[in-house]
């Protein structure tokens, strides 16, 4: 994964500026201008809109142990306040001067080397204790200002972090602290570049999900491989330690386009476990030269957002879209292709041929502790990706009632939506996220489990009477999901744009049209009472699901003998419908072999969706009846 990774964090345009040591793209909390005049002024970080800041390539540098003299680990030109201005906060004014000595010594060290006339006077002025002094007391009437702040350093010319003798400065100067001096010179082992001084430690760390992280560790036991020792075990260069985590970072920085939260852990009580959410980051590999011909890559395709349009394919964005109160649909991957196909057909012919050769990937991470964790790594290429997404997207719909329009629609559900809505709290594990992926990107067949959770939350939801229309929805559709992939007489059905009574009625499983026949005679009493909690067909849907002939038979005995009469009473005309339905399904399922006595778990998953579509047809049937009564005109037309 790094080595693909590195492709694109070392070409250093957009968000992957940040490839050099001892730079990242950062935020501040202020800034402060060194006037050429004399005296500072300190004014607040631009903000993007309420939740971001702007984010500049500036110098960084991770900091680890106890800060002491010689060792505090300043970092010139955006530090916090205590480095910066040696303001004082809830660590005391000694360790306040401590950390602001050092901040000096440091920038004193720059101007000495580079000679530079510019940070001389920066040193100068943020050496001043009293102008110091006025310019924070100033700044602090106006906004708030505290110990950990971090300040970003200018002058009349513009950011000093950017200055071209400092940059050189501090990259050197990183460069020398992150070696490891005692180790020989190695190949890296992730560029594969030979004779390479190595790290120690990485210059920055990855955030994820709050907590700090490193790609890989060097300092314990723990992490010893054949024996080998601290680098010796992991090799990494310098360019490689510097552009990996500063990539890393800037692809999960909110509104990168290159990220997305697609599990969170949600536990019944106490803290969430970070361990167990799941962020997905994700890129375009450029096709290789051979496949360009000579077409700019980046020029072509300038305008066209492709990361976020192939995630979508994936329906990676639809947890975060509904976290957020949105309901962005997950676009149909055949919408996808045609958008991808205009674009190749455009006036360039090499478009379509590029298009072909580029691939793209796909990373599930978590956070471990200070250690970052690569759940799953998948790469493909972009047209075979798609044609296997459009198989995964088509099947895994379920029914979905729309109040406001009245009508029955299917809507395909992603990755991130189906994980989320089929876990319980208290029992979520990523590992069903991960296998939804892998299915969706390389047509894998849907992991059993898919198929027992699915079968769980539906009985569940039945059994306790529970009315949650988009958690029946995702069970609903990982049954289609899974039966599509490991039943070939279900992909054609599973595949529609809408299922109908002709196709449901083909099918030859005596299990599928026995959960038909329960959704009938659970139809039957729910219109004898609209108003009752949980109808007998919902209380033995356990029972009837594993032992059909055993909990079915008394209740069929009873739904003719007392409910069908009850709704002749008041609805002559469902009556019929409903007659009619009790007919055909029995019927079925005597020509299929009869109502089983015992089914196997692979046959129960059948009699839910049996039970699940019939239930559907059902209600769209009743409201269809619903609106000839209100526009009879239309009958007659």
């Amino acid at each position: 994964m790094l080595p693909d990774l590195l492709s694109i964090a070392s070409s250093g345009t957009g968000i992957f500026a940040a490839g050099r040591p001892g730079f990242s793209l950062r935020a501040a909390d202020a800034r402060v201008t060194v006037r050429s005049l004399g005296g500072l002024f300190i004014e607040p970080w631009p903000e993007i809109d309420a939740r971001r800041k702007a984010r500049v390539l500036a110098p960084d540098l991770r900091r680890s142990g106890k800060q002491v003299e010689g060792r505090e680990g300043a970092i010139p030109f955006f530090d916090r306040a205590d480095y910066t201005f040696g303001l004082t906060g809830e660590d005391g004014p000694v360790k306040a001067d401590l950390l602001h000595r050092g901040y000096l010594r440091v920038l004193s060290e720059a101007a000495e080397e580079t000679g530079s006339q510019r940070l001389r006077q920066a040193l100068e002025a943020l050496s001043d204790a009293r102008a110091v002094s006025l310019a924070v007391a100033e700044a602090k009437s106006r906004f708030d200002l505290g110990q950990r702040s971090v300040v970003a350093v200018y002058d009349d010319e513009g950011p000093l972090f950017d200055d071209t003798d400092f940059t050189i400065f501090w990259q050197d100067r990183v460069s020398l602290e992150i070696v490891d001096a005692k180790a020989s010179r190695q190949q890296c082992s992730v560029c594969g570049t030979a004779d390479q001084p190595v790290v120690s430690k990485f210059p920055s760390e990855v955030v994820l999900t709050g907590q700090k992280c490193q790609i890989t560790s060097f300092n314990a036991a723990s992490f010893q491989s054949y024996g080998k020792e601290q680098t010796r075990q992991a090799s990494i260069c310098v360019r490689c330690a510097s552009a990996l985590p500063a990539a890393m970072q800037a692809m999960l920085q909110p509104g990168s386009g290159y990220s997305r939260v697609v599990y969170r852990h949600t536990p019944k009580s106490g803290a969430s476990d970070p361990m167990k959410s799941l962020t997905a980051i994700f890129w375009v590999e450029p096709p290789p030269a051979s496949a360009l011909d000579g077409l700019d890559w980046e020029a072509a395709f300038a305008d066209f957002d492709m990361e976020g349009t192939l995630s979508a394919s994936i329906g990676l964005v639809e947890t975060q879209d509904l976290q957020e109160g949105e309901r962005t649909a997950t676009p149909e991957p055949e919408q996808i292709l045609s958008l991808l196909q205009g674009i190749a057909d455009g006036a360039d012919p090499r478009r379509a041929k590029a298009i072909d050769a580029a691939a793209f990937h796909v990373v599930l991470l978590a956070p471990n502790t200070g250690r970052l964790i690569v759940r799953e790594h998948l790469r493909r290429n972009i047209t075979p990706m798609l044609q296997s997404a459009g198989r995964f997207l088509r099947a895994a719909r379920g029914f979905r009632f729309d109040e406001k329009d009245r009508v029955l629609v299917r809507r395909p559900l992603g990755v991130a939506s189906l994980g989320r809505l089929l876990h319980q709290r208290g029992t979520e594990s990523p590992t069903l996220v991960r296998s939804l992926l892998r299915t969706a990107m390389t047509e894998e067949t849907p992991p059993v489990a898919l198929r027992q959770i699915a079968v769980s939350r539906l009985v569940g939801m039945l059994v306790k009477g529970q009315r949650d229309d988009a958690v029946q929805d995702a069970a609903t559709a990982a049954l289609l999901l899974h039966l599509s992939y490991t039943n070939s007489r279900y992909r054609t059905m599973a595949e529609s744009n809408e299922i109908t009574e002709d196709q449901v009625d083909h099918m030859t499983s005596a299990a599928f049209h026995s959960g038909r026949l329960l959704a009938v005679m659970d139809a039957i009493q729910r219109t004898t009472d609209p108003k009752i909690p949980k109808t007998s067909a919902e209380k033995i849907v356990a029972t009837a699901a594993a032992f059909p002939a055993r909990a079915m038979v008394p209740l069929q005995k009873r739904t003719i003998a007392v409910y069908v009469p009850k709704v002749a009473d008041k609805y002559p005309g469902l009556a019929r419908l409903y007659g009619a339905a009790l007919d055909a399904t029995v019927r079925r399922a005597v020509e299929c072999g009869g109502i089983p006595d015992h089914l196997d778990a692979s046959q129960q998953s059948e009699f839910l969706a049996g039970f699940s579509l019939q239930r559907e047809l059902m209600r769209r049937e009743q409201e269809a009846r619903r609106l000839r009564r209100e526009n009879p005109t239309n009958d007659a037309k």
